[in-house]
């Protein structure tokens, strides 16, 4: 992990003015070595090399050469570079402490988001739960509304399972087979009029009984139309019987 230098460092003014070896420097090489000590806490080091350590303060060469002399007690040399010791402690101390803040911030958050992502999971199921059964209300509805619009503006033949439905939600009798046959052999009339509602001619067949026997004629159309149709009927059956004994 690459740490930046911070922007401040702790400045003990008190151990410095006590110090004996700041008390013997002139107020020139104070400010010198104030100057070093930054210089240490942004790059890590300062370099051996008296032009290098004049061109940092901003001073002639022949001023640091004089002033490093008594500076220099305060470095030690480590690897052809100097460091104050003190300082370099409270950087080691202070990195140390960084990296352990930035990867407990890192764990808590991650922690966090684990946390976030079960909550909004718990939450979640719930209303899909929920929302089902009702999306799968809505179109139901919207189904049906569907159908009558079609038979308000037009008749629309009901299927042997439409018809199958209808008659198990009112729990009549009524063969769905039977009804649908009988209202497709003539063409879904009733008597010479078109259909309009497939409903209504079952609830009439439910009033009269019909549908769960033999299936005599229904219950709004004439008795000559209804003779007619089955004598079309058996003439159809007779007239294909004697075709399959020929062959």
């Amino acid at each position: 992990m690459e740490l930046h230098p911070l922007p401040y460092y702790k400045w003990y003014w008190q151990q410095f003015r006590l110090s004996r070896k700041v008390q013997r420097m002139t107020y020139i090489e104070r400010g010198l070595y104030r100057d070093l000590l930054d210089e240490q806490w942004e790059k890590g080091f300062v370099p051996s090399d008296v032009e290098s350590l004049a061109d940092i303060c901003g001073c002639p060469v022949d001023v640091m050469a004089s002033a490093w002399q008594v500076l220099n007690r305060c470095f030690t040399l480590v690897n052809g570079r100097y460091v104050n010791d003190v300082l370099e402690q409270q950087r080691t101390e202070k990195d140390a402490e960084r990296i352990a803040k930035s990867k407990s911030g890192q764990k808590g958050g991650e922690a966090k988001a684990q946390r976030n992502q079960d909550e909004s999971s718990k939450c979640l199921a719930p209303v899909k739960q929920i929302l089902a059964p009702s999306q799968d209300k809505i179109r139901g509805e919207e189904k049906r509304e569907e159908k009558e619009r079609k038979e308000k503006n037009g008749f629309s033949a009901p299927s042997v399972a439409d018809v199958k439905t209808y008659c198990e939600e009112r729990k009549n009798s009524v063969d769905p087979e039977k009804f649908c046959s009988f209202y497709e052999s003539n063409g879904w009339r009733v008597g010479k009029n078109p259909m309009k509602n497939w409903r209504a001619a079952v609830r009439t067949w439910e009033g009269n009984g019909r549908g769960f026997g033999k299936v005599e004629k229904a219950p709004d159309a004439p008795d000559d139309e209804m003779t007619r149709l089955w004598k079309e009927k058996d003439a159809r059956n007779a007239a294909k019987q004697k075709e399959e004994k020929k062959k």
